[in-house]
């Protein structure tokens, strides 16, 4: 049953996730607007007419629930385009450059230093490493993935390929090649652990 409900979330159009986006968003925060007047703002220019002008009647089964559920709430729906979007929905666009928010980049640093602290290997260990990831091919072109993105699996050679699912995990902390908390070892040194 749960595996035909997102079957169902797969076919529904673009306009509708950001209609469904605006719906959850209105109940989970429904403590904290009701009663009040809430300034929706949106990238998405069709949602405006369907939240604020269109009658009901107009609206399509799944538009008319959505809308219904709104009603109770006093709210103005306000398109305003993504590049001007202050706070941007962090999973769909890549913060933009220069204005970094410094509390942030300080957490992000003391992290990264904390887990390069832990690490179970001393710095001329971490040297050899390092060292090691630089003359290993599949390392090279890890590094290559992570500073300009995965090609697409079919792409990849047969030996690379099977790292596509983890390509998310994969980053550069330190100028060492990790797999989200842990070092990756090139095939040459992995006798030694």
């Amino acid at each position: 049953m749960l595996q035909g409900h997102f079957l169902q979330l797969k076919e529904v159009s673009q306009i509708e996730k950001e209609a469904l986006a605006v719906v959850w968003g209105r109940g989970k925060f429904h403590d904290y607007i009701v009663g009040l007047t809430v300034n929706i703002e949106t990238d998405h220019k069709p949602l405006v007419p369907i939240f604020m002008h269109k009658a009901l009647d107009g609206l399509s089964p799944r538009f008319q629930r959505m809308k219904l559920k709104m009603i109770r709430y006093s709210h103005q729906v306000q398109y305003i385009p993504g590049k001007d979007l202050v706070i941007a929905d962090a999973l769909s666009r890549s913060p933009i450059e220069g204005r970094e928010d410094e509390e942030l980049s300080e957490g992000n640093t003391a992290c990264i230093q904390m887990v390069i602290a832990t690490l179970p290997a001393t710095d001329k260990r971490l040297s050899e490493i390092w060292q090691a990831q630089q003359e290993d091919e599949v390392c090279i072109q890890f590094i290559n993935f992570v500073q300009k993105g995965w090609p697409e699996k079919n792409v990849l050679l047969t030996h690379l390929s099977r790292y596509w699912e983890y390509r998310h995990s994969i980053n550069i902390q330190d100028g060492l090649l990790m797999m989200n908390a842990r070092l990756i070892i090139p095939e040459s040194m992995r006798s030694e652990f």
